[in-house]
Order: C-alpha cells, then structure tokens, then sequence
C-alpha cells in the first residue's frame, strides 16, 4: 500500500489534469469533493488495502478481478502492484474518474453498470466486485427483486469463470441498519434477503460474498465506510 500511495503521490495530480476546465467551473463542490476522496490517496488505499485483506487477496494467487462501479480505480491497483490482473469498470461522468484510472496504470472500461444492459467486457473474471454500491439505484427508482435477478444471472452466466466468486458491499454495512432511515433500511434489509436468497455468504449485514470464498474476518473492522 505505501508503495502505491508514494507513487500516485509523485505523480502530483489535479482536477485540472482529470478533468475539462468547463466541467470544474461548473462544479466546484464536486470537484472538491473529489479531491478529497480520491486524491488524498492515503484515504482511498486504506480503505481499499482492507478490502483486499478481507478478500485474502494479500495471500493468493495471482487472479482476474473486474471492480465495478471502481471510482479512481485504487483497489486495482493495489491489486495489480500484488500481482493480480486487475480490471476498472467505471463511467466517464463525472469525467475524474477514467482519467484518474489510467493515471494510476490501471486498465479501465469506461462504462455504467445497469440490470438492462450487459457488462461491455469480452473476457471472464475469476472474482468481480462491487463496493458501497449505487448503481442499483437512480433519482426515479432503486432496483427490483428483477433486476438483481437479470443483474446476477448475467454476472453469473457472461462475466465469471466457471467457480468464479462475487463480492458486493452496500453503503448501510454491520449495525449502521439500525440507525439508517426507515425507508433507506427497507431497501437495505430486502436487499440481504435477495442476497442471501442467491447463496451469498453475509459478511456482516450488507457485505456479501460467493460461499466458498476465504475471508480474513480480522480485516473487518478496518473496512472504513
């Protein structure tokens, strides 16, 4: 991790460099809250660093990981500097996050995830992840029990090697449920019931994992929402 962090430090990146001077004009508070989040790289390493401890991807043999929803694309790349091929699935808008991807040396598929369209890749994956996941939701509407249906076939059947594992975790994780609001916890608690319903092992309330995956519960409590 410190040799990723020391490394995208150097390359002294800003909004100016990721992004068109339009877009920053525009949005300022998001251009700010991107600074924070993604190029405070000590921020985004840690918490991804956990996830890979989590995953036992510390340990493990060199595998095909394809992140979905990956933002800047720091978990592919803590997992390429492992030895793991590692692949960014993320969206051009806002515009930060592709460049900050190929920045970094991260391969990147500039695309949305949708429960109505395929993933555009033309290989398969031995383990596709997912964190704090919003895909599954829009301003109008947050996905149904079909389109997670749809979404996961599709995973299952087009994007996986055959045994391949899957890793999804949600915004509301552990005991953060009991304190959300009441239509936020309705969404998240059917949500559990759909994972679990598929054969997904619950890492804790809103972190799911494909069953025979090994996981390094000592990395939980270091997986900073």
């Amino acid at each position: 991790m410190a040799r990723c962090i020391a490394a995208a430090n150097e390359k002294h990146l800003s909004p100016e460099q990721l992004a068109p001077a339009e877009y920053l004009k525009k949005k300022p508070e998001a251009v700010k809250g991107f600074m924070h989040k993604y190029l405070k790289f000590e921020i985004p390493f840690q918490r991804k660093a956990a996830e890979v401890g989590l995953l036992s991807l510390d340990r493990s043999e060199p595998i095909t990981v394809l992140d979905l929803g990956a933002g800047g694309g720091h978990f592919c790349k803590l997992l390429n500097e492992l030895g793991h091929d590692a692949t960014a699935l993320t969206k051009s808008q806002p515009p930060m996050f592709v460049k900050l991807c190929e920045a970094l040396g991260v391969t990147v598929v500039d695309a949305k995830v949708s429960s109505r369209e395929p993933i555009p890749v033309d290989r398969r994956y031995q383990l596709v992840t997912a964190s704090r996941i919003t895909f599954n939701r829009t301003a109008s509407r947050v996905w149904s029990k079909a389109d997670w249906t749809r979404f996961l076939d599709h995973i299952e059947r087009d994007v996986l090697t055959p045994g391949g594992g899957l890793f999804l975790s949600f915004n509301i994780i552990g005991k953060q449920i009991e304190e959300a609001e009441p239509e936020e916890a309705a969404v998240h608690r059917e949500i559990d019931e759909i994972m679990r319903e598929r054969g997904l092992r619950a890492v804790t309330f809103g972190i799911y994992v494909s069953k025979d995956w090994p996981i390094d519960m000592s990395y939980l409590p270091k997986v900073d929402r």
